[in-house]
């Protein structure tokens, strides 16, 4: 596999397309015939995918995107404290997509739209179960890539393990500093 897929393409093989996501020819065509990937067959009965066919099937799925470029990348912070929306944001540079809020449901909004590398989930927040929150996030495949830190919890094992099973990638107390959690966020977003 050494030559590089030309993606300038419109049209692509099942070879392509395997090369494209990482797996095998079968699989290709079992997400082809479970209708999971559209494709359309040449009169010699060969699949064809259409490239916006496949973007759509790499974002749906979370799966890397070769097509999209990728500098710039998305946090989402659901935070009490603007300020801290405002230090992530000088912390990671401008040339990157920073949205904040403190309500959950726009948070969710925002999140399922934007589908961000990085989410800051402030855990005390009241009115919510961060963890609940979290875990529902993580029941969907195309925010299998995003990266959760919880900010602000209990400094309790306990509480950290259960961040750890419903998704929090890494937990940062209020206590370790707003450096400690501009860092996390940094391990997301490379």
């Amino acid at each position: 596999m050494g030559t590089k897929t030309n993606l300038d393409k419109q049209v692509f093989t099942t070879f392509e397309v395997a090369r494209v996501c990482n797996a095998n020819i079968t699989s290709i065509k079992n997400w082809i015939e479970n209708g999971n990937l559209r494709a359309f067959r040449t009169p010699g009965g060969h699949y064809r995918i259409e490239k916006s066919v496949l973007v759509d099937f790499l974002d749906r799925y979370g799966m890397p995107n070769p097509f999209v470029e990728r500098d710039q990348r998305t946090v989402v912070v659901l935070c009490q404290d603007p300020g801290t929306v405002e230090l992530v944001r000088r912390a990671i540079g401008r040339n990157h997509v920073v949205h904040g809020t403190d309500d959950a449901i726009e948070a969710s909004l925002l999140i399922g739209d934007a589908r961000p590398d990085c989410l800051v989930m402030d855990m005390q927040l009241p009115n919510i179960d961060p963890l609940k929150m979290v875990e529902r996030i993580r029941e969907h495949d195309h925010f299998s890539r995003t990266w959760i830190v919880g900010w602000r919890g209990l400094a309790d094992e306990k509480f950290e393990e259960a961040a750890a099973a419903a998704g929090v990638n890494n937990y940062v107390l209020e206590s370790d500093g707003i450096d400690a959690l501009t860092s996390r966020v940094r391990e997301g977003i490379v």
